[in-house]
């Protein structure tokens, strides 16, 4: 399965296939990560993160699964935000080229 982390390479993938976007993340801040995404294109079907170290308080990896459905050009955008502010700190948007 192939990873991705920069939203400035085209993520290109074939039909049926699995990849990872991964975003440096510190969730105890209160950040996190929300993928917004043209469902018939493609399927989120995991998310999770992945400390760096023991720590308490350590920063990491969120990572985003997504399965490929069909043919087509599509983005997935990724928005960082506190869930209890309505003020967006960041913005990712990852270009996605499904080929047969």
């Amino acid at each position: 399965m192939a990873i991705f982390y920069d939203p400035n390479v085209p993520i290109v993938v074939k039909v049926g296939e699995s990849f990872t976007i991964s975003l440096e993340s510190n969730p105890t801040t209160g950040y996190t990560w929300h993928a917004e995404y043209d469902s018939s294109f493609v399927d989120e079907f995991k998310s999770s993160f992945t400390p760096i170290s023991q720590a308490i308080g350590a920063g990491g990896k969120e990572l985003f699964e997504f399965q490929t459905k069909r043919v087509g050009a599509t983005v997935i955008t990724l928005k960082q935000n506190r869930s209890w502010e309505s003020e967006i700190k960041k913005t990712l948007i990852f270009k996605v080229d499904i080929k047969s």
